[in-house]
C-alpha cells in the first residue's frame, strides 16, 4: 500500500483492501492448512507402510532361520505384491537368495538375484544382486556369463568389487594377464570394507606362481 498522510486514511484503506481480498486470503488459508494436513497424513501413511514392510521382512528372516521356506516365500510374495516400492522387497529376495546359496540350491538363488536386478529401483541393491549373482556363476563354472553380467558402465561404489570378480572370471578362463589387470584395478580402487586387500594380493601371487609354472616348461628348439 502507498504512504498516507493520516492514520485514519490508512485504516480506511486497510478495510477496503480486506473487503476486496479477504475472501481470497481465507480461502488460501483453508487450502493451505488442508494441504498441510494432507501432507502430514501422507507422511504418516508412508511411515506406517514402511513399518509394516519392515515387520514382514523381519518375519521372513526369522522363517529362514528355522528353515521354513514356505513361510518365507509367502512373506516375500507379500512384500513383492504390496510393498514393491520399498527396499524391503529387494532385501527380502536377497535374504532368500543367500539362504538358497548356503543350502546348495544355486538355481533358486539365481532366480531371486535376477528378480532383484530386473525389478528393484534401488541402484545399490541392484548392484549387490549383480555382484552376488556373478560370484554364484563363477561357483557354477560360468565365467563368461559372469563377465557379461558385470559389463556395467558405471558400477559406482562397487567398482572395486566388480574388478575383483572380473579378475576371478578371467583367472578361471586362464586369461592371467587380464586377471592381473583387474586385480590391480581393484587395489587401486580400494576402499576399506569393500574388498579384502590381502585376499586380492594373494590372488595376484597365485597368478604369478601359475605363470612361472607355465614358463618353466622346456622351450621348443624349433621355435
Amino acid at each position: 500500500m502507498d504512504e498516507y498522510s493520516s492514520e485514519k486514511e490508512q485504516i480506511e484503506e486497510i478495510k477496503k483492501w480486506w473487503k476486496d481480498n479477504g475472501a481470497f486470503i481465507v480461502t488460501g488459508l483453508i487450502v493451505g492448512f488442508g494441504a498441510l494436513g494432507g501432507w502430514k497424513y501422507w507422511q504418516a501413511y508412508k511411515e506406517q507402510r514402511a513399518a509394516t514392510a519392515s515387520a514382514h521382512y523381519e518375519e521372513l528372516t526369522i522363517a529362514l532361520g528355522r528353515g521354513d521356506t514356505n513361510g518365507a516365500n509367502e512373506l516375500l510374495g507379500r512384500l513383492a505384491d504390496e510393498f514393491a516400492a520399498t527396499p524391503y522387497a529387494a532385501t527380502g529376495a536377497l535374504a532368500m537368495a543367500k539362504y538358497y546359496a548356503i543350502n546348495d540350491k544355486p538355481e533358486l538363488a539365481g532366480e531371486q538375484l535376477r528378480g532383484v536386478i530386473d525389478n528393484t529401483k534401488d541402484e545399490y541393491l541392484a548392484l549387490v544382486a549383480r555382484t552376488r549373482l556373478a560370484r554364484l556363476m563363477l561357483a557354477q563354472d560360468q565365467p563368461d556369463e559372469a563377465l557379461q553380467l558385470l559389463a556395467v558402465s558405471d558400477p559406482g561404489s562397487f567398482t572395486a568389487r566388480f574388478h575383483e570378480v572380473r579378475g576371478d572370471a578371467y583367472a578361471a578362463l586362464g586369461r592371467h594377464d587380464d586377471a592381473r589387470i583387474e586385480y590391480l584395478s581393484a587395489l587401486n580402487q580400494f576402499e576399506q570394507g569393500l574388498v579384502d586387500r590381502e585376499f586380492i594380493e594373494m590372488k595376484l601371487n597365485d597368478l604369478g606362481r601359475t605363470s612361472a609354472g607355465a614358463g618353466s616348461e622346456p622351450a621348443d628348439p624349433d621355435a
